[in-house]
């Protein structure tokens, strides 16, 4: 096999697309619609730093990274935090191209000091290939990431509840059966976009309302911005959707999600807290699971953070890890002793870094 690096996008997003296509085991995150949304967006203060493998030519595996400065560190990370980024490869070579870009990336030690990234143990081939090199580990925090194995009908999810649980989500999705609430789903650009700044609006009129803490990003422009790129990108790529959930032919609520091969991922949601009586998040849950299931999709993601509400759905956690890696040159090695301390004295005081976009 033969490895290149790219530090640009625009050189390999033709044959990145037809990759993404060929790999089953590709997730929205590791799409080319998300680098062209995400590096604009939040990659501005580093540089593509993207392996691509070829066999006879053909592009068969691709691990796309950022090189960013932090302080005297050179870091590299992942564009976006969910845990099921990977590498792309066709099928039939996916061991071996995950083995060849560790390899590189040992093979590079001297361009970085640090690799940043998060993933599930269980499901991540680079990992397992890296942990095989030269190179030191320190794990620096787990994640929940609540989810549902979905069966292959909503009555038997339904059976899989409680009873008091099966009877008030039935009540709630009656809602939209008998037309008290609709779904609408969005298309179009400027619809698109439209929906994406209503949902900034709603979630924050909903969130002020109930005097809860939101994540602080989500109040700005930079990240109503990248969903609006994301979705206008996503949609037309059969990788997302945006629904309008609508009262009495006014938009009471926005879902903006993911969607690929086997899952469903429940980004994000903002509600009007006038209809908080209607439980519209519960609605538009138990709506997504129903079409999951109907679309045939085998499970449904709701995202970073064990938040309570999830696991009133029957959700199961997987538990994403975050990782350094660092190589056997000094100031790597510094950097990953000098950490540790660093970040228990965050977590005695509360603290705790907010991740970026992407999760």
């Amino acid at each position: 096999m033969k490895v290149e690096l790219h530090d640009s996008l625009e050189s390999i997003l033709p044959e990145w697309e037809e990759l993404f296509r060929a790999d089953l085991h590709a997730t929205p995150f590791m799409s080319p619609q998300w680098a062209r949304a995400w590096w604009p967006t939040w990659g501005v203060s580093g540089r593509p730093w993207i392996i691509a493998v070829r066999e006879n030519g053909r592009l068969v595996g691709l691990a796309p990274f950022l090189l960013r400065r932090r302080g005297p560190l050179r870091v590299l990370a992942q564009p976006g935090s969910h845990p099921s980024r990977d590498v792309l490869a066709v099928p039939e070579l996916r061991a071996d191209v995950a083995e060849t870009v560790a390899a590189e990336i040992v093979h590079r030690r001297r361009e970085w000091d640090l690799l940043a990234t998060t993933w599930f143990p269980e499901s991540s081939a680079i990992e397992r290939s890296l942990r095989q090199g030269a190179l030191r580990f320190r794990h620096r925090r787990t994640a929940a990431y609540p989810g549902i194995e979905l069966p292959d009908s909503f009555d038997e999810y339904l059976a899989s509840l409680p009873r008091k649980r099966r009877k008030d989500l039935r009540r709630h999705l009656r809602r939209l059966d008998d037309g008290v609430l609709e779904v609408q789903q969005v298309n179009g650009t400027a619809a698109i976009k439209a929906a994406v700044d209503r949902w900034q609006a709603l979630k924050l009129s909903w969130w002020d309302t109930k005097e809860a803490e939101i994540h602080p990003g989500q109040r700005g422009p930079q990240f109503v911005g990248f969903l609006r790129d994301l979705m206008v990108l996503m949609i037309p790529a059969g990788l997302g959707e945006v629904w309008e959930l609508r009262h009495s032919g006014q938009v009471v609520g926005v879902e903006i999600s993911l969607v690929d091969r086997r899952t469903f991922y429940s980004w994000q949601g903002g509600y009007d807290p006038a209809v908080a009586h209607l439980g519209p998040g519960k609605v538009a849950i138990g709506e997504g699971i129903r079409l999951a299931i109907a679309a045939g999709r085998r499970y449904y993601d709701l995202m970073r953070g064990g938040q309570d509400y999830k696991y009133w759905y029957g959700c199961h956690d997987r538990n994403g890890h975050s990782v350094l890696v660092g190589n056997d040159r000094m100031t790597s090695r510094a950097a990953l002793l000098a950490i540790g301390p660093l970040e228990r004295l965050r977590g005695s005081s509360g603290g705790d870094s907010s991740e970026e976009a992407g999760d």
